[in-house]
């Protein structure tokens, strides 16, 4: 005789059997994916720290080489840029008799010397450039009120050569400088400090003609202190101008003796010959390359009298 079975205790234990099975399975299941997400975390985490650090080495080395190429660059532009201060000719000869020439000065010592400019110098003397004329006399009631002498202004309208008498080196003055085209401008006791746009106009810049031995008595007024100071000898120097107050590079020196019981008046006006002379002699071969500036000793500056 065939056994019943119990369909519902089979089917009942069956159930649990299944259903334990499934929960383990799942837990099981769970803890595998937990793992799994724990483990993509870390390395999610993980990997934006790298990728940083990636960055951030690559950023330096990027860094590196555009400041090497900066570097680059500017080096080439400073070998290709010629130095604005020396106005060298780079080995080309200069026609003389064609460089146009501006003069800026006021009183004697640079008359006598626009004087020597104007008979001698090769070149062509476009532009007198002097202090602007000032009255003298009594100010309050306006008696016998006249201008000053300036024999420039006064040299420049008897040879019909163009006058400019500005008061700053200003925007009016850098336009007729430029408009001149000047290849070099010649500066004696021009009474007013001439700004870096205006050096920079000719091209082998401002020659300027200075009554002594630079360093000593740097300024106004040398020879009235050389002999204020008791000294016996002085002399004149032509140089380079640059921005400073007669601190540019020496292009030639001479002395001249001071004679005794001589005046100012009478020793400038021989000192003006001496640097007449020395501006024809070395200023073609300055401009030509034939001399080498020699740079003033800076810590050699003689002490002005005490009183």
């Amino acid at each position: 005789m065939n056994k019943i079975i119990d369909i519902k205790k089979v089917s009942s234990t069956k159930h649990v059997d299944v259903d334990d099975q499934t929960k383990e399975t799942t837990i099981d299941v769970h803890k595998e994916v937990v793992d799994k997400s724990k483990e993509t975390k870390k390395a999610s985490s993980d990997t934006p720290q790298e990728t940083i650090d990636d960055k951030k080495t690559l950023s330096k080395e990027n860094k590196k080489t555009s400041d090497s190429a900066a570097t680059k660059k500017k080096n080439d532009q400073s070998k290709k840029t010629p130095d604005s201060s020396s106005k060298k000719t780079n080995g080309e000869k200069v026609d003389l008799t064609k460089m146009r020439i501006i003069f800026m000065g006021t009183g004697v010592f640079a008359n006598a010397i626009l004087e020597e400019v104007h008979k001698h110098a090769p070149g062509k003397l476009v532009q007198v450039i002097t202090q602007p004329d000032k009255k003298v006399g009594r100010k309050k009631t306006g008696i016998h009120r006249t201008l000053a002498p300036n024999p420039v202004r006064d040299f420049a309208k008897e040879h019909d050569i163009s006058l400019f008498q500005p008061c700053t080196c200003d925007r009016e003055t850098l336009k007729v400088i430029s408009n001149a085209k000047p290849g070099v401008i010649i500066v004696a006791s021009y009474g007013q400090i001439l700004t870096k746009k205006c050096l920079d106009i000719p091209r082998f810049g401002p020659i300027n003609i200075h009554a002594s031995l630079l360093p000593e008595l740097r300024g106004a007024s040398p020879v009235q202190n050389a002999i204020l100071q008791g000294k016996t000898e002085t002399g004149v120097t032509i140089m380079h101008m640059d921005e400073g107050v007669d601190t540019g590079d020496i292009i030639a020196q001479e002395k001249v003796p001071i004679l005794e019981h001589e005046k100012a008046d009478e020793l400038l006006e021989r000192m003006a010959k001496v640097g007449a002379k020395l501006l024809l002699e070395f200023g073609p071969k300055s401009v030509q390359g034939e001399v080498t500036p020699v740079p003033q000793d800076n810590s050699f500056v003689h002490k002005k009298l005490q009183y």
